[in-house]
């Protein structure tokens, strides 16, 4: 054969194979044959409520995903691109047998299409997340069921309503009464072409049309027996509050007749270290009423507020600016059995795993001398279960497809008792042999609010309920000797988001220490905060070096985000955000809670956020030591300082979106030379431009007619100087 006709055939089928799965509309993509393999881009709109079904739609059409193996790593607002193979069932256009997923961000909302029954029930909407306005139940009488269908109707036209047995969150509850808005995903009924259902994932799709809540309620100035509650409405109302130590509300209510768009009302003669229920509801000057949902607060406690941090591994204290953590080499095993040898009335545990004989024999004794002691575990992973004497007071998680690991670790010692005799002993540890010997962090809060928000929870799990069985119920806020620290448990609190939030606070700097990191929509965000001058470190354990998350970071941040690989493993689950900076609202992130699908949507998991700058150079102590000890960083080298790096390169970037070339705006940069590359969500690079800036006014022209359509990170270097912007070509 021909040397150049071999060469134009091999091209061609390399332009074959590259374009064969090339991201297409979900409309391009409905339009192909069944059994084509296709590759689309667009937002989730359900998640664990209708069962492996996930709805994904763009600004082009919608498409069904039915896959049971990446299911629980899809929820409700993530942004993904999913290749695979189109199917047709039951009348219904499906996408199987998934080859690839990949979770570009999370919590991109989608608002739903607001349609009529006239116009709604049509293929133009099928699998888009719709609103019906103004419709009602024509039997309103009773609770919900599952797998059944219900008439819906606007006093003209009636419509189809299908409640599935997975949507746990309706199930059971009332059906509403009067004219509301229905949200829900438009589906085919009973599986035949032209016949459309509506289908609600909870509560939250039925409302009264009203002014809408602009922000969810916020807590704050909490003190032992008062707090302020505060929201905002989308359009002016009144404002009521409705509270009581149940869901019954059963203390009182406060009105506020005022028309506002920001509402705030004080809360008093409360009770110290107790847990109240409040709801919310606003009116327009139509008489129109929105509603909040249940939210759970807590008073402040008579607790010392005392807080703890033990590490089990040597800390570099050179870089303490606060004094020292506590550091307890091989004694972690001891000291909860010192906790637990104190214990004077009960001790409720929930741990994912532990075979230490020691930490089982403190247990037997504590339960032998009259505590009431009770014991959770993991399912698949406690080898000393049977060692314990707990009679009916010890049981494991439900095994099966729709529960992840009851991951937990975390004891309540005494949490009824004297207030300053209560203590919740958190972290990332499991008592094992190996587990103890592996970089770990323990925090233990004198504290007898959070002990009752942690008890909750162990309650929840105590009456049967795990994963996705649980609600989000707990308080999220609490004042612990003058520090706030907030609380979330998975999977039912939507964790992730909450990180996501703490990262988005950043003004200086963000450090993390991570043993399982696969959310690449929070490596996307600490790479948008470092786009915006915030500079970002992080370690991850040798196990996950080939996870996506990394390969996405390393290209912007090089050495200063590592794979820990001395000899031992890095247990952590911690960030620490402005720990270098006191005046920025240091925090520090810490639990349970890996930076993983299965942690965020199905594990049994909690998470603390402490909001001190002491704390936050503890941990750092303790990050900067885990940096020192690993062997290979690349280029650079470790930087004391993170502030040394604050310099912006970039100033602008334009346009963006661009389509052919954008315009590179850069800083002061005198005579040193720059390099600019383009990077792929992949880790690809590509040069751009290096040299000295010589064009008018240090900008620079970027042709990149080269390129295909997608989301692209601009790398700008200096000597041992980085900055990025994100850009969106568009074709």
């Amino acid at each position: 054969m021909h040397r150049f006709f071999r060469y134009t055939l091999l091209m061609c089928l390399i332009a074959f194979l590259n374009n064969a799965n090339a991201q297409v509309s979900i409309a391009t993509a409905r339009a192909q044959s069944v059994g084509s393999t296709v590759t689309i881009r667009g937002v989730v709109t359900n998640g664990t409520e209708m069962g492996f079904n996930r709805y994904i739609q763009d600004g082009t059409a919608a498409l069904t995903i039915y896959d049971n193996v990446y299911a629980d790593s899809i929820k409700r607002w993530d942004s993904i691109e999913i290749t695979g193979e189109l199917s047709f069932w039951n009348n219904v256009l499906e996408i199987i047998n998934v080859s690839s997923l990949i979770i570009i961000d999370s919590n991109i909302i989608k608002q739903p299409a607001i349609v009529t029954f006239s116009t709604g029930y049509d293929t133009l909407y099928e699998n888009v997340l719709v609103q019906f306005n103004t419709v009602h139940f024509q039997d309103s009488t009773g609770s919900f069921s599952g797998g059944t269908e219900y008439t819906i109707d606007n006093d003209t036209i009636t419509g189809s309503l299908y409640v599935q047995s997975t949507a746990a969150a309706i199930v059971g509850s009332p059906i509403p009464q009067g004219d509301i808005y229905i949200r829900g995903i438009l589906t085919h009924y009973p599986f035949a072409a032209g016949q459309y259902q509506i289908q609600p994932r909870d509560m939250d799709d039925f409302g009264i049309i009203g002014p809408g809540f602009g922000t969810s309620l916020a807590q704050t100035n909490i003190d032992t027996a008062s707090f302020t509650v505060g929201f905002t409405t989308l359009d002016s109302g009144t404002s009521v509050i409705y509270y009581g130590l149940t869901t019954g509300f059963e203390i009182d209510t406060i009105v506020n007749n005022n028309m506002d768009l920001t509402h705030s009302v004080n809360l008093t003669g409360l009770s110290p270290a107790t847990i109240y229920y409040l709801k919310a509801t606003t009116t327009d000057s139509a008489g129109d009423t929105s509603f909040s949902p249940i939210h759970a607060m807590s008073t402040k406690s008579l607790s010392t507020g005392n807080i703890k941090i033990l590490f089990n591994k040597t800390i570099d204290s050179t870089v303490s600016t606060s004094g020292y953590p506590e550091v307890l080499l091989g004694a972690f095993d001891d000291t909860l059995i010192a906790y637990l040898d104190r214990a004077k009335y009960t001790v409720d545990i929930a741990l994912y795993n532990f075979n230490s004989l020691n930490v089982v024999s403190a247990i037997n004794d504590a339960y032998t001398r009259g505590v009431a002691v009770r014991l959770i575990t993991d399912d698949g992973v406690s080898t000393t279960y049977n060692l314990l004497n707990l009679g009916g007071n010890k049981m494991k998680s439900p095994s099966g497809a729709n529960y992840g690991l009851m991951h937990h670790k975390f004891f309540i010692f005494d949490v009824n008792g004297h207030p300053d005799s209560v203590f919740l002993l958190t972290g990332s540890v499991n008592f094992t042999g190996q587990n103890l010997s592996e970089a770990n962090n323990i925090v233990i809060f004198q504290d007898q609010s959070i002990a009752r928000g942690y008890l909750m929870e162990f309650e929840e799990m105590w009456a049967g309920n795990f994963g996705p069985d649980k609600t989000d119920d707990t308080p999220h806020e609490y004042l612990i000797g003058g520090i706030r620290v907030q609380n979330y448990f998975g999977p039912s609190d939507n964790t992730n988001e909450k990180i996501k939030d703490a990262l988005g606070t950043a003004d200086n700097e963000i450090h993390f220490a991570m043993y399982v990191f696969t959310r690449s929509d929070l490596a996307n965000k600490i790479l948008d905060m470092v786009s915006g001058g915030v500079n970002a470190w992080g370690i991850i354990e040798d196990s996950f070096a080939s996870a996506y998350p990394y390969s996405l970071m390393k290209p912007v941040l090089d050495t200063q985000v590592v794979i820990f690989d001395p000899g031992y493993r890095l247990h952590h689950k911690y960030a620490i955000i402005d720990g270098q900076s006191p005046s920025m609202d240091p925090q520090v992130v810490t639990g349970s809670h890996n930076w993983s699908n299965a942690a965020n949507n199905r594990n049994d998991e909690n998470t603390v956020i402490i909001h001190n700058d002491t704390i936050a150079n503890w941990y750092y102590q303790e990050w900067y030591q885990r940096y020192s000890e690993v062997q290979y960083k690349g280029s650079w080298t470790l930087i004391k300082t993170p502030n040394e790096l604050s310099t912006r390169i970039i100033e602008n970037v334009y346009p963006n979106p661009t389509g052919d070339f954008i315009f590179v705006d850069l800083g002061e940069t005198g005579q040193e030379t720059i390099t600019l590359e383009l990077v792929d969500l992949l880790g690809n690079r590509s040069l751009l431009y290096e040299g000295k800036v010589i064009e008018f006014k240090n900008r620079v022209k970027i042709n990149l007619n080269a390129y295909p359509s997608g989301m692209y990170l601009l790398s700008a270097r200096m000597n041992d100087e980085i900055n990025f912007k994100r850009i969106m070509l568009i074709r």
